[in-house]
């Protein structure tokens, strides 16, 4: 598996590498914290925050990853671009993932 439970990295807390997600720009948006929005058929994840994977070149999508302290569990899904929005910089200060990173 690509990503286990903790995939945050010092990246995810500073600015990211591009503002908007652009077509055929795989090298920026690999890895990229992404926001999705607009879906109908996962309507659940609107609003979620996902690391942008690979492109599906015969589908015209990419895959993301949900981590589970987003969604509650991992998820992967095939998204069009169209749903993908660059996602604002982690706060350190904003304790929601720190608390949900516990282990118990």
């Amino acid at each position: 598996m690509l990503h286990n439970t903790i995939d945050l990295t010092l990246t995810d807390f500073l600015p990211p590498p591009c503002e908007s997600v652009r077509t055929n720009d795989d090298s920026a948006l690999f890895g990229l914290r992404v926001k999705l929005h607009g879906l109908n058929g996962r309507k659940d994840l609107n609003g979620q925050i996902a690391r942008c994977d690979f492109r599906k070149e015969e589908k015209c999508r990419y895959q993301v990853f949900l981590p589970p302290y987003e969604s509650g569990e991992p998820v992967f899904s095939s998204v069009k671009l169209s749903y993908l929005l660059v996602a604002k910089p982690l706060d350190c200060r904003d304790g929601k993932y720190i608390k949900n990173l516990i282990f118990k």
